[in-house]
């Protein structure tokens, strides 16, 4: 009888047996590894602070989509992983603006101030919606942010940026009735100051000299901040001298609706053109209306404008449709209508005082 040893069965339970302890030892190294990889992969305070600051570097390099896909990763990190994770939806809310992502930016600075109500970064994060509100050209509502976050702000880097952006926008962006319902509900005395001196280059830019000159010298010069006294320096001056001539033109555009944004875009240029236009002996005044891209308030806006004596010419709609119902209306209400995008022809054969701007299909070939 052979020995235990050679016998065939037991060679082979042996080798079975080592064959299980050789894999039993592979998995174990396998799991070892494996354990210390999701080791390494969880992220932890020091490398959640130097992913922010690699990030902050692709931001202020204008690599703003390298940053923005960081930040939002920071932003779903804890507050026991990421000490700076006000930080990262600040940053989150900005890098979303400046890749143009408008409505995702306010989305993110909404979550912010439900989520760190108090926080130092509020008046940051205000100031980003009012740079997005005046990207959407809501004048109206960006200087109501902008006002807000130099209000809470101790940080005269912020402050004096808005105040530069403000300054911009005292030059005619704002109408006399949007300024002035900003000033129904505003209490504080410096913002009151600024938007008083809003008021009056308002009223300078419409040839009310007298009337700038009243809220100039209503307005309290030791709560206007010193950014604005080079400001408030030119409108005194300018108010003792001759009277503007005034010329004021309509402007009909979709201001809302499914054309909104194209409108305002075009609005905005229009303001800019005219701002340049105005030197020390004229002045361009220009009265919006808003059809909302329909054909029938289209009719009524050019019946509105052609109603106000003052107004010499009006400018668009956008539309072709839209400009053929306008150069209907102007040819039975004879005023001038300059139609700067319409390319559709015989707009001009509804009368003289129509004029295409843009060139017809036929002429561009």
């Amino acid at each position: 009888m052979l020995p235990a040893w050679q016998n065939s069965s037991f060679r082979l339970l042996i080798i079975f047996s080592l064959l299980i302890l050789i894999m039993h030892q592979d998995a174990f190294s396998q799991f070892k590894n494996r354990s210390i990889r999701n080791k390494k992969s969880v992220p932890t305070t020091t490398t959640s602070k130097r992913q922010f600051d690699r990030a902050v570097n692709h931001y202020n390099s204008g690599r703003y989509y390298s940053a923005l896909d960081a930040f939002r990763r920071l932003s779903d990190y804890s507050l026991d992983i990421n000490s700076q994770l006000s930080a990262s939806k600040l940053m989150t809310m900005k890098s979303y603006y400046h890749i143009g992502k408008y409505e995702d930016a306010a989305e993110v600075g909404r979550i912010f101030i439900e989520q760190f109500p108090g926080s130092s970064y509020t008046d940051d994060v205000y100031s980003v919606f009012g740079d997005i509100s005046l990207s959407e050209n809501w004048y109206q509502s960006a200087v109501r942010y902008w006002l807000s976050s130099r209000e809470i702000s101790d940080d005269p880097v912020l402050k004096k940026l808005i105040d530069g952006k403000l300054i911009q926008l005292s030059k005619g962006f704002l109408n006399q009735d949007e300024v002035k319902g900003l000033l129904v509900t505003e209490s504080n005395p410096v913002n009151r100051s600024i938007l008083n001196l809003m008021v009056a280059s308002g009223l300078l830019h419409s040839g009310d000299p007298d009337g700038a000159a009243l809220v100039l010298f209503r307005l309290n010069r030791e709560t206007l901040p010193s950014h604005f006294d080079s400001v408030y320096e030119k409108l005194r001056i300018r108010t003792y001298s001759q009277p503007l001539e005034s010329v004021m033109i309509g402007v009909i555009a979709p201001l809302s609706g499914p054309s909104g944004s194209e409108g305002r875009a075009y609005l905005k240029g229009i303001q800019e053109a005219a701002k340049r236009f105005s030197d020390d002996n004229y002045s361009l005044v220009l009265e919006v209306v808003d059809n909302e891209g329909d054909e029938l308030k289209t009719t009524e806006s050019v019946q509105i404008l052609s109603a106000n004596p003052n107004i010499v010419a009006i400018l668009g709609p956008l539309s072709t449709s839209g400009s053929i119902s306008a150069s209907a209306a102007a040819a039975q209400m004879k005023i001038l209508l300059m139609l700067p995008t319409a390319s559709r022809m015989g707009l001009t054969n509804a009368g003289d005082n129509v004029l295409q701007l843009n060139s017809t299909l036929f002429q561009q070939g």
